[in-house]
C-alpha cells in the first residue's frame, strides 16, 4: 500500500522554487510520485513507506533551501 504526504512549504512561491525542490527530490533513488502546487504552496509525494518514509522527503526539501512548516500523511 502506498503512503502519501503533503508537506506545506511556506516559502515555495515561483517555478524556480518547484524546479529547486524537483531536483533535489529526482536525486533520491527511489520511485515516487509528485506533484507541486505553488498557490498553496504544497508539495504532495506518494511512496512506497517500505522503501522510504516522510522525513527523507522532507530533509530533501529541506536541503534544498526551503523550510517544511506541516507535514500531513495518510494511506493511499
Amino acid at each position: 500500500m502506498a503512503k502519501k504526504v503533503k508537506f506545506n512549504v511556506e516559502d515555495m512561491h515561483c517555478q524556480s522554487c518547484v524546479k529547486k525542490i524537483t531536483d533535489s527530490l529526482n536525486e533520491l533513488d527511489q520511485k515516487f510520485e509528485l506533484s507541486i502546487d505553488v498557490p498553496s504552496r504544497s508539495v504532495n509525494i506518494e511512496f512506497d513507506p517500505s522503501a522510504s518514509s516522510a522525513m527523507v522527503f522532507k530533509k530533501k526539501i529541506e536541503q534544498s533551501g526551503f523550510k517544511v512548516d506541516k507535514m500531513e500523511s495518510s494511506e493511499a
